[in-house]
């Protein structure tokens, strides 16, 4: 075979090793996530690819505008963003930050409301919401709180069952209910409680016989 011929068989043959694969196929895809955005802080090490196998190392095949460039992936910080809800203002929102890596410490770059920035991670506060109570209230569901970061002290965003608002947690009394006793034919069968929180000092939410109330509990002695 001639020389030229031998040249473009190789050719082909390195330019099908560079073809991503038919769906479901292996296609050498590496692990992370191209970086968000812009990246000026590393630049790409070639200015064109067709997967991530054509990158070296652990570089990833990524879209930059209208070419595909080999990017390192971008390095996710633990935690979650917090959410926020997006500004009224149509004014334009400056991005002060690309992805993780470019935040300090800890902090995520985050949707801050009006372009992204680097905030400190979502912490979801200890303890439990309180039941959602089956009645709706009267009026539009609003949303008065979007996660745990926006209440004070030890407050939770909590479901309300018609929006979000800042409630204390549900917490359960120490105790144990009392053992429901037979049903009464004229008992009361209405839900007066579905929690302790809901109770006066010293009592608990307890199942009766027929619905649920605040009563004293049972304390136990020692075994």
């Amino acid at each position: 075979m001639e020389p030229a011929g031998i040249t473009f068989l190789l050719g082909l043959l390195v330019l099908w090793a560079q073809l991503p694969g038919a769906p479901g196929q292996d296609d050498g895809g590496k692990e992370g996530e191209c970086p968000a955005g812009e990246v000026k802080a590393v630049p790409p090490s070639r200015v064109y690819c067709l997967s991530d196998r054509s990158c070296p190392g652990a570089e990833k095949c990524c879209s930059r505008e209208h070419l595909r460039a080999c990017l390192l992936p971008a390095t996710a910080k633990p935690g979650v963003c917090p959410r926020k809800p997006a500004s009224p203002d149509f004014a334009p929102c400056p991005s002060r930050c690309e992805d993780d890596r470019t935040c300090p410490g800890d902090e995520k770059c985050c949707f801050t409301g009006c372009g992204l920035g680097c905030v400190s991670p979502y912490k979801e506060k200890p303890e439990e919401c309180p039941a959602v109570p089956t009645a709706q209230p009267k009026g539009p569901c609003l949303d008065a709180c979007l996660d745990d970061s926006e209440c004070p002290g030890d407050e939770k965003c909590c479901d309300t069952g018609c929006g979000h608002r800042c409630q204390a947690p549900h917490s359960v009394r120490p105790g144990l209910c009392p053992a429901p006793a037979r049903k009464d034919e004229a008992e009361d069968c209405s839900l007066l409680c579905s929690q302790d929180s809901e109770c006066p000092a010293g009592e608990k939410c307890c199942l009766l016989s027929c619905g649920r109330a605040c009563v004293p509990p049972v304390v136990q002695g020692p075994a």
